[in-house]
């Protein structure tokens, strides 16, 4: 069934995050609206340190809207999708929105989830893990069925990170754990040092342990650890040859690759190059947490993904049960195109 894109709209959105330093974040949702009146929607939110910048991705974006070159296109088949847009490298963020909404707006047409667009008998339910602060964090998601927890460390002093760890492997004894840096340890000799104190038994893996671009200090520093490495910041950029040599496990991000398609073809790459792949949204937006969903879904098996929402005003309720999240089997995305996103400010959260 044909989509001949008739309408495209861009509204801005804002959400506060505490680890911003109570700043604002930029997003901004996309809609593609076909000539049967069906609406698409994608989402490009930023990050510091990541991606093209709020201010170059509103611009990219505006001026897509603007000359109208979305006007007029015809989606058959994600190949379509691939065609469409901006250039992923040059600008991930607008690139994730226009493929993210053409892909919703394919899928309604066609009576069928995104998640089946891009693999024929994708997985119905996820497996997660839930990011805690500490040991009552970590009993209240043990306590919902998590069984994977993601820790941060590295911004307190080691001695104070190895007594919240062993708190928190204290209150859910039977999840494992994951801890993540992000890249606060300066040198390998402090990294090292690092991994001896808390790469102990039940650690699945330490995420970023140096700072992003130490790919050969972190591939000497891997030979050395007793625990396994996962990357984050530098899964997004470096060649995935040069990973598989640095770490165990990839974590990748759509929004900063550009797009579903471009992360799963880095996801079935990394695979086959013995990698294993961890999907996590970028804490944006219901629609594009939902692409990120759908993208593990079509994956043949994904280590337990960071896809939880992480606003408390958008609980993932009866969606996760026994550590798994259910894939919504509506068409698209399954996020209502015609209802406002939940938790956004009241005026952006409709494409219209």
């Amino acid at each position: 069934m044909s989509v001949t894109v008739v309408a495209a709209r861009l509204a801005p959105y804002r959400r506060w995050l505490p680890s911003l330093g109570g700043r604002p974040r930029a997003g901004w949702l996309l809609s593609l609206e076909d000539s049967r009146g069906r609406v698409g929607r994608g989402d490009a939110a930023c990050w510091p340190g990541f991606g093209s910048g709020a201010a170059r991705t509103e611009r990219a974006l505006r001026d897509l809207v603007r000359d109208g070159s979305l006007l007029g296109r015809t989606i058959d088949s994600i190949d379509d999708v691939a065609a469409l847009g901006l250039p992923r490298r040059e600008f991930p963020e607008a690139s994730h929105a226009v493929e993210l909404a053409a892909l919703d707006l394919l899928g309604r047409a066609h009576g069928r989830p995104v998640a089946a667009l891009l693999e024929p008998h994708p997985a119905e339910a996820v497996p997660v893990h839930a990011l805690v602060d500490g040991p009552e964090d970590a009993a209240r998601a043990a306590a919902r069925g998590l069984r994977h927890l993601k820790l941060k460390v590295g911004r307190a002093p080691l001695a104070e990170d190895a007594a919240r760890l062993a708190a928190v492997r204290a209150a859910a004894p039977a999840c494992a754990l994951r801890l993540d840096a992000n890249g606060a340890w300066a040198t390998p000799s402090a990294a090292l040092r690092a991994l001896d104190a808390l790469g102990r038994d039940g650690v699945e893996w330490v995420e970023q342990p140096l700072p992003a671009g130490k790919l050969a200090e972190t591939r000497r520093l891997r030979r050395r650890a007793g625990v396994s490495l996962a990357l984050d910041e530098d899964a997004a950029t470096a060649p995935l040859a040069a990973l598989a040599d640095a770490a165990d496990v990839v974590v990748l991000k759509p929004m900063f690759l550009g797009g579903l398609l471009a992360a799963l073809r880095r996801a079935r790459d990394a695979a086959h190059l013995g990698l294993d792949v961890c999907v996590t949204h970028a804490l944006e937006s219901a629609v594009g947490r939902a692409g990120a969903l759908h993208l593990a879904a079509s994956l043949s098996a994904p280590r337990a993904c960071g896809l939880l929402s992480p606003y408390p005003e958008e609980p993932d309720g009866p969606r996760l049960r026994d550590g798994l999240l259910a894939v919504p089997p509506s068409p698209g995305l399954g996020v209502d195109a015609s209802a406002p996103t939940p938790g956004l400010p009241s005026g952006h959260g409709r494409c219209a």
